[in-house]
């Protein structure tokens, strides 16, 4: 089983460089071609794609839109999981982390926990894993999402804080399963081939 993890492609606001969590910004022209490129790859691994999952928020669902185009999957057929929706900001979102830590600096009202984003990542993954065993998924969402569920499969090895597997717009990791986490690896675009990544 292998789950293919993709973050969604850029926005304006990602260009800005201003938190996001939920709100509902779409891609902009560089994001919708970031997510042409991931797709392009993607159909070159030759792996066949048995499902398309993504976050309700429009930057994923069109992010898993052009993807599933890219693959050759019945667009209609993704299916919108409100769990994979991005780490709630609170009042943050739309502020630069300047403004942020300038307007709250003894913390932001309304923020989730990440705590809270990994019970109901969890919940998704351990269904997803019971439900489609020996299936290849794709999993279209968010950074914060992604680094949630590699924490999660690693058992905590890697942690939520880790830095090391890079999850800009459009980024791809992969990683393969069968009754445990067997590997984790992530596309270098650079250099045009996947990295694997060691964890204890």
């Amino acid at each position: 089983m292998k789950i293919f993890l993709i973050r969604h492609g850029q926005t304006v606001w990602n260009e800005q460089v201003r938190i996001q969590g939920r709100a509902d910004i779409p891609l902009n022209d560089k994001g919708q071609q970031q997510l042409s490129t991931t797709g392009q790859i993607l159909a070159g691994f030759g792996e066949p794609i048995d499902l398309i999952i993504t976050s309700p928020l429009q930057r994923a669902r069109k992010s898993a839109q052009i993807v599933a185009e890219c693959v050759g999957y019945d667009v209609e057929k993704i299916v919108v999981d409100e769990r994979l929706t991005e780490l709630s900001s609170g009042m943050a979102e739309g502020l630069t982390g300047k403004e942020r830590d300038e307007k709250y600096p003894n913390g932001v009202p309304g923020m989730e926990t990440v705590e809270e984003v990994s019970k109901r990542a969890r919940n998704a993954l351990e269904e997803y894993l019971d439900t489609y065993a020996g299936k290849n998924l794709v999993i279209i969402g968010h950074v914060g999402i992604i680094k949630v569920i590699i924490e999660v499969l690693t058992k905590g090895a890697i942690p939520y804080s880790y830095s090391n597997i890079p999850i800009g717009n459009g980024a791809i990791v992969q990683l393969e399963y069968d009754h445990h986490l067997e590997s984790i690896s992530w596309y270098d675009f650079e250099a045009g081939c996947m990295k694997p990544v060691g964890w204890a």
